[in-house]
């Protein structure tokens, strides 16, 4: 068939689709759905297959048997569809289990291993200079004890001699919160303010000077 066969075949099944705000559910938009929904069917269907041919099945053909596990482990997934419903739980259990492992193994390595790292490491080095280091330090310190929760650890630091810590703790916070908070409606206010001027104020005065015959400046 053609291009512009198909692209009138594509035409007419659209409007047989759209038939449906007018005509109601017709013969022609049941056609229209039921082609539409196995189309998506079958190309779902030829993806998957293609990509366990390619992870999978070329591997398996070279000697890898070990990856015959994980495809048994997904194929548990359409146990749901017979008596064995619980046979599904199983990949469920794997996948969350691992998106779980891989989501908190980044958000502990991004947000407080390479921070502990990079705060002692600029302590050592005293950079960018000695005061600098000494406070931040101090500060990602009070801010810690302030997170405290144990009922065990955390009295000293907040009714205990230490509680000064979490104090400092919790103003070094507000501190920190206020900053971005100011920034940021600096940041939006001087957004909005160029946008005014650079859309009323800057194009008024260009049609005067067309108007007027004048060089634009």
């Amino acid at each position: 068939m053609t291009r512009p066969s198909l692209s009138f075949v594509s035409i007419v099944v659209g409007i047989w689709g759209l038939s449906f705000l007018w005509f109601g559910n017709t013969w022609f938009f049941a056609f229209t759905e039921n082609w539409t929904i196995g189309g998506m069917a079958a190309i779902n269907l030829i993806a998957y297959l293609e990509a366990l041919n390619t992870n999978a099945f070329r591997f398996i053909a070279t000697g890898r048997w070990l990856l015959i596990i994980p495809v048994i482990v997904g194929f548990l997934v359409f146990a749901r569809w017979t008596r064995f419903r619980w046979l599904a739980r199983y990949p469920v259990s794997v996948m969350s289990g691992v998106g779980v492992g891989i989501i908190v193994g980044l958000t502990i390595r991004s947000q407080m291993i390479n921070t502990i790292v990079v705060t002692a490491d600029e302590l050592l080095k005293l950079k960018p200079d000695p005061v600098s280091a000494i406070l931040m330090t101090v500060g990602v310190v009070c801010v810690l004890t302030y997170f405290l929760y144990s009922i065990t650890f955390s009295q000293p630091f907040h009714q205990g001699r230490l509680r000064w810590a979490a104090r400092v703790g919790r103003w070094l916070m507000l501190v920190a919160a206020g900053f971005l908070w100011s920034r940021i409606f600096i940041t939006e206010a001087v957004d909005i303010t160029t946008g005014i001027f650079m859309m009323w104020v800057r194009r008024t005065v260009q049609e005067v000077q067309m108007f007027l015959g004048l060089p634009s400046l």
